[in-house]
């Protein structure tokens, strides 16, 4: 009977063992596909989530959420209400991600379920994860100087210049 227990505890902490060792799997995304930008004048995000099969690929890919920048609170932080805008477009542009083939740590092929990714929507280039809004160009004055920043210019996904800037020019003007 002793035998059988200590038969039994050794398979139970093999198995443990095993699956600690054989869940973690990895991969590095080596391709990434900036997704169009939706006709609306909203900025903002959408995830989405997705699993990568052994060969690195894509597959299943489902929304999980779509946010659109609407206003600045009291203390300057976006405030984001729920959106379907970005929805088809950051789905369309998940197709396209590629990995590297995943590896667990045994270095064997594996598959990775609900990765997630989030996919920026901003009518502006700006450093970090905040939006140039309408309303702050309003309250900024007229500066020409202010026109001519790099933080304005438009995205490569951006077709037309009057709607890319929202009606601010985009040149220095002549004398």
């Amino acid at each position: 009977m002793r035998y059988i227990q200590k038969i039994l505890i050794l398979i139970f902490f093999t198995n443990l063992a095993y699956t600690d060792i054989t869940d973690s799997c990895y991969t590095k995304m080596i391709q990434i596909m900036k997704p169009s930008y939706p006709r609306t004048n909203y900025q903002g995000y959408a995830e989405v989530k997705f699993n990568i099969n052994k060969y690195g690929t894509v597959e299943n890919v489902r929304i999980i959420s779509s946010d659109c920048a609407i206003a600045r609170d009291d203390d300057k932080n976006i405030i984001f209400k729920r959106c379907p805008f970005f929805k088809s477009n950051a789905v369309a542009a998940a197709k396209y991600l590629k990995f590297k083939p995943p590896v667990d740590s045994l270095g064997n092929a594996c598959e990775i379920k609900g990765k997630t990714h989030k996919y920026k929507f901003s009518r502006f280039k700006i450093d970090g994860d905040d939006f140039l809004l309408r309303e702050d160009i309003k309250k900024r004055t007229m500066d020409t100087n202010f026109y001519m920043n790099s933080d304005l210019a438009s995205d490569s996904f951006m077709s037309n210049k009057q709607e890319a800037n929202q009606g601010l020019p985009l040149e220095k003007p002549r004398k």
